[in-house]
């Protein structure tokens, strides 16, 4: 028998199938199934009734489906949400996975389902698990690596791999990590060597170049930080160095050898006090700021843990924690920090492995400025990459073009709205703004301006969306923690591998059918493309946008939201005469239009604006074509929000004295004082829809 372990059979494997075109592709076809209709899960009362459920769309019994139950933990309202895995003769079947909500009435009310058909032939794998470990390293690493190429030794876990016609094969999720530069793969090998799917878990963070000094926060100690429930036993366990700090959430340290080891030195702290002052004038390799980098770096990895599992992050749900004190998911997962490490510059990541093992973060030396700066100290930068892990933990599959920008702008979310901050990263990149293309307040690009290149710059779309999502709800009262516990406890709703849309029904679903805050996600969502008409479909490696600004009719009250009136009670300016002529008015009463409009017609943002606002515009009286325009002289300028606080606007005219505006697109009404000629042969609007 051929020895399946020789380089001369790994060679004829890659060159055959591995190096003749395997798909690398992460962002998959979307075939998961989302049951929210109450009345379809009304009947299942247990696990069996859950399995037959899942069963009867593949057109089997309850009996050839095999569910395991991973985790369990309790969420908003009420909501029991239970994680399960398909297996089939004990080993899970790959990509296979079950999210399950249960009410406070023991009803499933929410279900998300990747499952496979499991009653066709089974077949074994020819080769071992070492081949398919090689295999892999190979693929991910190429053939000259020795044992300390690697942070862990690489691990594979047998598999079968459905065909999608109830058949099974044999293969092996390989595991594999890198000691210095820290990518994460998970590498599928079927039964006979073929390298089928190769899945990056590390979440690498490149930077822009923006010249300003923002300036740095003030240094200001904390004493007993813990939050007793997410951490009933404090942050420290075991010995504690200035360069090396440890506890049940994370421990970190110095490692600018980028041995992935602490450095060593320091001095030992027996009174828990880590108040080494920051000299900032000096170099991150002095000694005390390489403290300093290591206690502010523990500081945030603690705090962020607890902060996000009041907002859900939980055990059970699979986060970060060495004691998971009997609340559900796996233990001995605390985050690996490793502060000032050696591996690169400008730059920081995250890699998540499954529950139960530990991820890693490294966050590296700024060289934007002299001296030099220390991301460790930068919490929006500790706030990004913590980012990552929630997502790959809570959602899972946070990779490729289009759920890996999705996890770029979620962590990003997490910076922004924990400190309250439209821009990301000004510290580390010394610059005022920050280390993104522009600021999210006003943010200028939507989703069908997706580009699919670039997972940081697409992944600012899905950022400036909940930034505005943030701006409405302050506006009605709910603060950012509020809304937090909403983005958060929304990813249980959210299957694997998700699309904007996936994240935006997440989060409608988590906030539940009767609420009035739902046309405000509904608004957020719709300014960014993404209203109830749009599309996004991911398929065949292709990217298919349809953008859509419109509402649901139940968020909008006696008509358009973008109609309404403008009373005027004097209008000056150039006299109106042929050609164009500036004017300004007066608002004596109120533009009749509400920006949000709750599920039960109550305006959640009247859409008023107070006695006295300066409305202004430019018109046009020429006798061959007249509109309302812009300075830049566009027509159909219109307003697509409002609020009180609104100070200038333009726009169009839809009627003069009552009368209709022959050919004008219209928006608002002028009631008093408008010229007698109007918009004749005006454009169409621009259109908002894309493919």
């Amino acid at each position: 028998m051929q020895n399946l372990f020789s380089r001369s059979f790994i060679g004829t494997l890659l060159s055959a199938s591995f190096l003749a075109g395997t798909a690398f592709a992460q962002d998959q076809d979307h075939d998961t199934r989302v049951v929210n209709d109450r009345d379809q899960l009304e009947n299942i009362r247990s696990r069996a009734g859950l399995a037959e459920f899942i069963a009867a769309n593949h057109g089997e019994t309850g009996e050839d489906l095999e569910l395991t139950t991973d985790s369990r933990a309790n969420g908003r309202n009420g909501v029991r949400h239970i994680r399960m895995s398909q297996k089939v003769d004990g080993l899970k079947v790959h990509g296979s996975y079950v999210k399950v909500a249960v009410g406070s009435e023991r009803k499933v009310t929410h279900l998300i389902e990747k499952t496979a058909r499991t009653n066709g032939r089974r077949k074994k794998a020819n080769i071992s698990t070492q081949t398919a470990t090689e295999l892999a390293k190979i693929a991910t690493f190429g053939e000259n690596t020795t044992p300390e190429f690697f942070y862990k030794p690489p691990r594979a876990e047998r598999v079968y791999i459905p065909d999608g016609n109830g058949n099974l094969s044999e293969g092996f999720s390989v595991e594999t990590w890198s000691q210095d530069d820290n990518l994460l793969y998970y590498t599928l090998v079927d039964g006979d060597g073929r390298i089928l799917e190769k899945e990056l878990r590390t979440s690498q963070d490149s930077y822009n170049i923006y010249e300003d000094h923002p300036g740095v926060s003030t240094q200001t100690v904390v004493s007993n930080p813990a939050d007793p429930t997410a951490s009933p036993n404090g942050w420290l366990s075991g010995d504690q160095t200035t360069l090396v700090i440890q506890g049940n959430n994370a421990r970190a340290y110095l490692d600018r050898d980028n041995d992935n080891l602490p450095d060593g030195g320091g001095t030992v702290v027996t009174d828990q006090a880590f108040e080494t002052v920051h000299l900032p004038f000096q170099a991150p390799t002095n000694a005390d700021n390489q403290a300093v980098s290591v206690q502010n770096l523990f500081y945030w990895v603690n705090r962020i843990h607890d902060e996000l599992y009041n907002h859900g992050f939980v055990e059970g749900v699979s986060n970060f924690q060495e004691d998971n004190f009997g609340n559900g998911g796996l233990g001995s997962d605390s985050v690996e920090a490793q502060a000032q490490d050696g591996g690169s510059t400008n730059n920081a990541n995250f890699a998540t492995p499954s529950d139960g093992f530990n991820p890693r973060m490294q966050m590296y030396i700024w060289t934007r400025s002299n001296p030099f700066r220390d991301s460790a100290i930068d919490s929006d930068v500790v706030w990004h990459e913590y980012g990552h892990g929630l997502t790959w933990r809570m959602i899972g599959s946070m990779s490729g073009a289009v759920s890996g920008a999705i996890g770029e702008g979620m962590s990003d979310v997490l910076a922004i709205l924990k400190n309250n901050d439209d821009r990301v990263g000004e510290y580390s990149n010394n610059s005022p703004f920050g280390i993104r293309s522009e600021p999210y307040t006003n943010y200028g690009r939507t989703i069908g301006d997706f580009t699919g290149q670039s997972v940081h710059f697409d992944g600012e779309i899905y950022a400036a969306t909940i930034w505005r999502l943030s701006e409405l709800s302050n506006a009605i009262g709910i603060d950012n923690d509020s809304l937090l516990d909403i983005l958060v406890d929304a990813m249980n709703y959210t299957p694997a591998g998700p699309t904007y849309l996936d994240m935006r029904n997440g989060i409608l679903t988590a906030i539940g059918e009767d609420s009035d805050y739902l046309c405000t996600v509904w608004q957020a969502f719709s300014d960014f493309g993404m209203g109830e008409s749009a599309v996004f479909n991911v398929s065949g490696g292709q990217v298919q946008i349809t953008e859509s600004f419109s509402l649901p009719a139940s968020c909008t009250v006696g008509g358009s939201a973008t109609q309404g009136e403008v009373l005027i009670d004097d209008l000056t300016g150039s006299p109106l005469t042929s050609g164009r002529n500036t004017w300004s008015a007066t608002v004596t009463a109120t533009i009749k239009t509400p920006d949000i409009i709750g599920g039960n017609g109550r305006p959640d943002i009247p859409g008023e604006f107070a006695t006295g606002v300066t409305v202004a515009g430019i018109w046009s009286t020429g006798d061959t074509a007249s509109c309302v325009t812009d300075d830049a002289g566009q027509c159909d300028v219109g307003i697509s929000s409002l609020s009180t606080n609104v100070q200038s606007v333009d726009f169009t005219v839809q009627t003069l004295n009552g009368e209709p505006a022959t050919g004008a697109s219209t928006v608002f009404t002028v009631l008093q004082n408008p010229p007698t000629t109007i918009c004749t042969s005006c454009p169409p609007p621009r259109s908002f829809s894309r493919r």
